[in-house]
């Protein structure tokens, strides 16, 4: 047998004895595709060769991510590489010529990503190699990892991606609004304030970090603080690579201030709410005369 993809020929028996003359090898199989030809030896006999014997794959067993996964991009932007995934049979042969489907999670339900023409999905031929390759993928808008899944019949592969966010264009409070007595000190919250991307993800701030101004629109006398009832600020810095920070606010009359915070992003605002300051009443003590 010739052996060009280094393959083993098994049969049921072999050798094998002759009968009136014939030599027969049932159940013989060759475990890799490809084109051979089996030799028949008997000692000082002459030898025998067949004809050319081609080996096709067999059906497809395995799926396995060749290349594109563990890509990361940013959202709405289309990804460096295509997904290549490879398809074998039982025997770790290429399967050409078989369909493998690639389908992202759906777009609505998290990070996700898209093919052509926006979809979820797409279907790509084997080549002679059992290689598949996906049209371009596109980061959803959502930030985060995910998988999009290679398959073929019943197997298949997983590609991780993940999406990263865009650059901070919005200063938003992430907080829900706030309730707490009038205060000399900073005591109400505490309140986060975030960066995000265009689509809303939180967004790392850039080298150096991004600086938040504070302000309220309260006719009393206000104060920040970074800590409850620390030291007054005016602003805050967000450090570089962070998406968000806290701080607290005190207001010394009663009412719905609006909390803005600003800088060089799209300014976020917010309601809190101060009550007046209530002291349990007293019990006046009597005495008795004599």
């Amino acid at each position: 047998m010739t052996n060009p993809a280094g393959a083993t020929l098994t049969c049921d028996s072999n050798p094998t004895a002759t009968r009136a003359g014939v030599a027969s090898f049932p159940g013989c199989a060759i475990d890799k595709a490809g084109i051979y030809a089996l030799t028949a030896t008997n000692g000082s006999l002459t030898t025998v060769t067949t004809t050319s014997v081609t080996i096709f794959a067999g059906v497809p067993a395995a799926v396995t991510v060749v290349l594109g996964s563990g890509q990361s991009g940013m959202v709405a932007q289309a990804f460096t590489s295509p997904l290549v995934a490879r398809v074998t049979d039982a025997n770790a042969n290429p399967v050409p010529g078989v369909t493998v489907t690639f389908t992202a999670p759906d777009i609505g339900a998290g990070p996700s990503g898209t093919f052509v023409s926006s979809s979820a999905a797409t279907a790509a031929r084997t080549d002679p190699n059992g290689r598949a390759t996906s049209s371009v993928v596109t980061a959803g808008i959502k930030a985060g990892t995910y998988s999009i899944t290679a398959t073929t019949g019943s197997v298949g592969a997983a590609f991780t991606m993940t999406n990263s966010a865009a650059a901070a264009t919005t200063f938003a409070i992430t907080s829900a609004p706030v309730s707490a007595p009038v205060s000399a000190s900073a005591t109400v919250g505490p309140i986060t304030i975030q960066l995000q991307d265009p689509y809303g993800n939180p967004a790392p701030a850039p080298f150096g970090g991004t600086e938040v101004m504070l302000f309220s629109d309260s006719a009393g006398t206000t104060v920040f603080a970074t800590t409850m009832a620390g030291a007054p600020v005016t602003s805050l810095l967000i450090a570089s690579g962070e998406s968000g920070a806290t701080f607290y606010y005190g207001d010394s009359l009663p009412g719905s201030p609006v909390i803005t915070a600003s800088g060089p992003l799209v300014s976020a605002i917010q309601n809190e709410t101060i009550t007046a300051d209530t002291v349990p009443p007293t019990t006046a003590a009597t005495t008795a005369g004599p």
